[in-house]
């Protein structure tokens, strides 16, 4: 049986804190997978919160909490100001562990959006235009959604 198609659960990450030894402290969250007989489709979603950005790395753990997976920086993008990545569940994924990537806390990005509009009248059209920017640093803090969803059938 899939999972039911639910709505996104989201999570602030502000305060909760892993300290690894040989290594830099980091936000984190961690998510408990649907056990289910068929591979499902996760959504993982860092959204901005006022001028800030987690920077998220997320680690796959087994029900032991043995490491299965890893999606680092190169695996998410950018939909607007909103960093996106997905992925497709194994038989023995059960946790999903959030955690903002020290080595981009700190550092900014900015976006400029652009929008046409085009006017038509009698004999001809106006054009009109607007550009926005949007400045974020990426941050340890910030505003984390997961939702799972079937995966589409071919048909």
């Amino acid at each position: 049986m899939p999972p039911p198609e639910a709505k996104a659960i989201d999570v602030l990450i502000d305060g909760a804190c892993l300290a690894p030894e040989n290594g830099p402290r980091r936000g984190y969250a961690v998510f408990r997978l649907p056990v289910t007989a068929e591979a499902y489709l996760v959504d993982i979603k860092s959204v901005p919160r006022g001028s800030t950005l987690l920077p998220p790395v997320v680690v796959i753990l087994d029900a032991d909490g043995k490491e299965t997976g890893r999606m680092e920086r190169g695996t998410f993008t950018f939909h607007g100001s909103t960093l996106y990545a997905g992925l497709r569940t194994h038989p023995d994924d059960r946790y999903l562990v959030v955690e903002s990537d020290p080595q981009l806390v700190g550092q900014g990005v900015s976006q400029i959006a652009e929008a046409v509009q085009v006017s038509s009248f009698g004999g001809g059209s106006f054009h009109t235009g607007s550009e926005s920017i949007t400045s974020l640093v990426f941050a340890h803090n910030g505003l984390i959604s997961i939702s799972t969803r079937k995966i589409p059938s071919a048909g």
